[in-house]
Protein backbone atom coordinates (compact mmCIF):
# COMPACT_ATOMS: atom_id res chain seq x y z
CA UNK A 1 0.00 0.00 0.00
CA UNK A 2 1.06 3.49 -0.83
CA UNK A 3 2.11 6.40 1.32
CA UNK A 4 0.47 9.53 0.72
CA UNK A 5 2.92 12.56 0.95
CA UNK A 6 1.61 15.02 3.32
CA UNK A 7 1.45 18.27 1.79
CA UNK A 8 1.78 21.27 4.14
CA UNK A 9 -1.45 23.34 5.50
CA UNK A 10 -1.20 26.48 3.52
CA UNK A 11 -2.71 28.36 6.26
CA UNK A 12 -0.06 27.11 9.07
CA UNK A 13 2.92 27.60 6.96
CA UNK A 14 1.48 31.14 6.12
CA UNK A 15 1.20 31.70 9.95
CA UNK A 16 4.02 30.38 10.71
CA UNK A 17 5.92 33.17 8.25
CA UNK A 18 3.78 35.84 9.73
CA UNK A 19 5.46 35.12 12.94
CA UNK A 20 8.72 34.69 11.64
CA UNK A 21 8.00 37.90 10.38
CA UNK A 22 6.86 39.72 13.10
CA UNK A 23 9.90 38.23 15.77
CA UNK A 24 12.39 40.40 13.27
CA UNK A 25 14.04 42.97 14.62
CA UNK A 26 12.12 45.62 13.51
CA UNK A 27 15.23 47.33 10.98
CA UNK A 28 14.93 44.09 9.45
CA UNK A 29 11.40 43.59 8.78
CA UNK A 30 10.16 43.69 5.30
CA UNK A 31 7.82 45.99 3.32
CA UNK A 32 4.32 45.09 2.73
CA UNK A 33 3.27 45.64 -1.17
CA UNK A 34 0.65 47.86 0.36
CA UNK A 35 3.25 49.91 2.14
CA UNK A 36 5.25 50.66 -1.06
CA UNK A 37 2.31 51.98 -2.44
CA UNK A 38 1.47 54.11 0.59
CA UNK A 39 4.73 55.35 0.87
CA UNK A 40 4.81 56.00 -3.01
CA UNK A 41 1.19 57.76 -2.86
CA UNK A 42 2.75 59.84 0.37
CA UNK A 43 6.18 60.67 -1.87
CA UNK A 44 3.89 62.27 -4.55
CA UNK A 45 2.73 64.60 -2.51
CA UNK A 46 4.84 68.35 -3.14
CA UNK A 47 6.11 69.50 0.11
CA UNK A 48 4.81 67.14 2.75
CA UNK A 49 5.63 63.87 0.82
CA UNK A 50 9.41 64.96 0.00
CA UNK A 51 9.83 66.21 3.28
CA UNK A 52 8.82 62.61 4.62
CA UNK A 53 11.32 61.27 1.86
CA UNK A 54 14.42 62.98 2.81
CA UNK A 55 13.33 61.99 6.49
CA UNK A 56 13.02 58.44 5.71
CA UNK A 57 15.85 58.38 3.40
CA UNK A 58 18.06 59.47 6.49
CA UNK A 59 16.77 56.81 8.93
CA UNK A 60 17.79 53.62 10.04
CA UNK A 61 14.73 52.14 11.52
CA UNK A 62 14.13 50.56 8.80
CA UNK A 63 16.12 49.15 6.03
CA UNK A 64 13.79 47.95 3.40
CA UNK A 65 11.80 51.35 4.24
CA UNK A 66 14.86 53.67 3.96
CA UNK A 67 16.58 52.06 0.39
CA UNK A 68 12.83 52.52 -1.22
CA UNK A 69 13.33 56.31 -0.18
CA UNK A 70 16.44 56.34 -1.19
CA UNK A 71 16.30 55.24 -4.56
CA UNK A 72 12.63 57.29 -5.28
CA UNK A 73 14.86 60.25 -4.27
CA UNK A 74 17.26 59.36 -7.26
CA UNK A 75 14.61 58.63 -9.50
CA UNK A 76 13.38 62.25 -8.48
CA UNK A 77 16.27 63.62 -9.25
CA UNK A 78 17.29 61.91 -12.42
CA UNK A 79 14.12 63.09 -13.77
CA UNK A 80 14.80 66.40 -12.68
CA UNK A 81 17.52 66.66 -14.46
CA UNK A 82 16.01 65.33 -17.52
CA UNK A 83 13.25 68.32 -17.33
CA UNK A 84 16.00 71.11 -16.60
CA UNK A 85 18.55 69.68 -19.99
CA UNK A 86 14.95 69.76 -22.14
CA UNK A 87 14.30 72.50 -20.67
CA UNK A 88 17.95 74.39 -21.30
CA UNK A 89 17.96 73.03 -24.76
CA UNK A 90 14.74 74.19 -25.69
CA UNK A 91 13.23 70.76 -26.57
CA UNK A 92 10.32 71.27 -24.46
CA UNK A 93 9.44 74.05 -26.69
CA UNK A 94 8.98 71.90 -29.82
CA UNK A 95 7.29 69.50 -27.72
CA UNK A 96 4.82 71.58 -26.92
CA UNK A 97 4.41 72.68 -30.85
CA UNK A 98 4.35 68.91 -31.84
CA UNK A 99 1.43 68.50 -28.88
CA UNK A 100 -0.44 71.59 -30.10
CA UNK A 101 0.07 71.26 -33.71
CA UNK A 102 1.27 75.08 -34.19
Amino acid sequence: MATKAKTPNKKRTTAVRTVETMSMDDPLRPLSPWAYFGYTILFAIPVIGWIFLIMFALSDRNINRRNFARSYFIVLLVVVIIYLIALWTGSLNEIRDVIWKK
